[in-house]
């Protein structure tokens, strides 16, 4: 989960970008943690974080792999976010984006090329219409959020028209 928008600590808002407010959570916390520190950090964030009374962040990110999957596996995935899974309480739809890969490796996918064939396409309805289950009111969730795009790599195609390479 990647976090993003404004984080309000204290009176002062700061732009969180893709990281949580590092008052909340020292590094030397995560450092105990080793390598697992992801799953404690997203239920930390998730209940502390990202609750509709009271928010911190204005939303989180459920990110995919990079590769070109399924729209039902994306939508399975989106759904843990909203659901709750393993200990990790349920978000509400209208605080989470859904990842999409627009660059892969060599390719570009349908977002850039032909929507009617794209992952958006086939998941609109259930980014609209998905409702919450624990958390939040209203259904539908943000929105999408775009990654690779441009020329992320130098192994990569890129998503920007030639005349602007």
């Amino acid at each position: 989960m990647v976090w993003g928008g404004q984080s309000r600590l204290g009176d002062r808002a700061h732009p969180a970008g893709n990281r949580a407010p590092r008052s909340a959570l020292p590094a030397r916390w995560m450092a105990r943690q080793g390598g697992n520190y992801l799953v404690p950090l997203t239920e930390y964030a998730t209940a502390n974080w990202l609750t509709t009374g009271r928010p911190v962040l204005d939303y989180a990110n459920a990110m995919v792999s990079s590769e070109q999957t399924s729209a039902s596996m994306l939508e399975d995935g989106w759904r843990e976010h909203i659901e709750g899974k393993a200990g990790i309480p349920p978000i509400a739809p209208s605080k989470l984006t859904g990842s999409l890969y627009v660059a892969t490796r060599g390719s570009v996918s349908a977002e850039c090329t032909d929507f009617t064939k794209s992952l958006q396409r086939a998941t609109d309805e259930f980014v609209k219409t998905v409702r919450p289950h624990g958390a939040g009111k209203s259904k539908g969730m943000l929105g999408y959020m775009f990654w690779a795009a441009g020329c992320p790599g130098s192994r990569s195609a890129c998503t920007a028209p030639p005349e602007y390479l």
